[in-house]
């Protein structure tokens, strides 16, 4: 098993930058926050839908600039360790992030879904409800990072604007088109999941200049 140490993350935190780290969970803690200050359906629209929505845009996005940062990607060939296991390695810090953002948008559904401001009682299903949909937000987060990183990867510099552009398209496509198609939500969320592992690997790959 591969021993990293604390400075090596640290470095690879900095390679990401702070702002594709920071950028999903403020997202999400934004629109929490403005939630609070609300009331009736638009409580619903802040504390659930839009932070959901918002979530897999902003992972897809800022995967585009965690793999496209690195300015000197033929350098990273003379390295002992190979460029697509770094390019994991920061991707995994990019989930984590985005981990992060879907437990914060869970407890903020859960909470405003649990409460029935008419009766004063809790119910199980909007919360059941309520975190499937932060599952689902999830992963379609990991398809679309995945997206990016493919997209981005590679020794072309400038991928990044066709990389992003890329992940806006896949995100309009689910929001206006398969969210109106019923589809098992259930399968839907596990290929998303299977895709967007598959495509970062294979993304990584690239990265690297090897043959995918």
């Amino acid at each position: 098993m591969e021993m990293v140490s604390v400075e090596l993350w640290r470095h690879e935190v900095r390679r990401c930058g702070l702002v594709a780290l920071v950028t999903p969970l403020a997202v999400v803690a934004s629109t929490t926050l403005l939630s609070a200050l609300a009331g009736g359906g638009m409580h619903d629209f802040l504390a659930v839908w839009l932070p959901a929505a918002l979530l897999p845009l902003v992972a897809g996005v800022c995967a585009v600039g965690v793999v496209s940062r690195e300015v000197m990607p033929e350098l990273q060939a003379t390295f002992p360790t190979p460029y697509p296991v770094t390019v994991r390695r920061r991707l995994r810090l990019l989930i984590v992030a985005v981990g992060a953002g879907v437990v914060v948008l869970a407890v903020s559904a859960a909470t405003g879904a649990g409460h029935d401001p008419v009766t004063g009682q809790g119910a199980s299903g909007p919360v059941l409800s309520s975190l499937f949909s932060a599952a689902s937000s999830a992963a379609f987060s990991l398809l679309l990072i995945g997206m990016g990183a493919y997209a981005a990867a590679g020794r072309t510099r400038n991928r990044g604007g066709p990389a992003s552009a890329l992940v806006m398209t896949a995100w309009l496509a689910k929001l206006l088109v398969l969210d109106r198609i019923p589809l098992p939500p259930a399968a839907v969320a596990v290929a998303f999941a299977a895709a967007g592992v598959w495509s970062m690997v294979r993304g990584s790959t690239r990265a690297g200049g090897e043959a995918v």
